[in-house]
């Protein structure tokens, strides 16, 4: 009856985050190096057995776009995700995956700074970015808005010099680095 219909819920409510608990450590052992793509294979593990439990929640999908791109390279999979993140309006997280994914695939400088700007609204752990992107330019180095975006991750902690450093390796990797200098010194992003 109606009893057990609410137990069964709540029992799948704290498999669902026991789960997602889990997910999340590997997930933030992952982020100190982003070296060891065993966590990252056990982090999807347990986001796909939360998932099992309640489908396609706010956490999972944001998780699963990092995943997307930590592991796979997928921007596209990864957009589609933070696509659904936008669409429940649970919090603003999911504005610094969407600006990371324009830099990523080297949109253009007004979309990706623009992206970073509106993201440093909402509270983060910046310096998890930092590592983030710095391994995601390791790993690709050809991302030349990586670059870009470091450089304005960079800024927005304080430290202007990597800022500078970063921004002058994008410059140096794109066709009109004069028209882009005009934009970034525009943009407050470069003297």
């Amino acid at each position: 009856g109606p009893t057990f219909e609410r137990i069964a819920i709540a029992v799948k409510r704290i498999r669902y985050e026991m789960f997602m608990t889990m997910s999340q450590a590997y997930m933030e052992l992952y982020q100190r190096q982003c070296l060891d793509e065993d966590l990252l294979d056990a982090m999807n593990e347990y986001m796909e057995k939360a998932n099992d439990c309640l489908k396609n929640t706010y956490e999972y999908c944001l998780n699963k776009a990092y995943y997307c791109i930590a592991k796979n390279h997928d921007s596209k999979s990864a957009n589609e995700y933070i696509n659904i993140c936008k669409q429940m309006n649970v919090n603003q997280n999911w504005m610094y995956s969407l600006a990371f994914l324009k830099a990523y695939d080297n949109c253009s400088i007004g979309s990706v700074v623009s992206s970073y700007k509106k993201a440093f609204s909402v509270p983060y752990n910046i310096q998890d970015l930092i590592v983030f992107t710095e391994a995601a330019l390791a790993a690709e180095p050809s991302r030349n808005g990586l670059k870009l975006a470091l450089g304005i991750l960079y800024g927005n902690v304080g430290d202007d010099k990597l800022s500078s450093d970063c921004i002058n390796d994008y410059l140096a990797g794109i066709h009109d680095a004069g028209k882009a200098r005009e934009i970034l010194v525009k943009k407050g992003l470069l003297k």
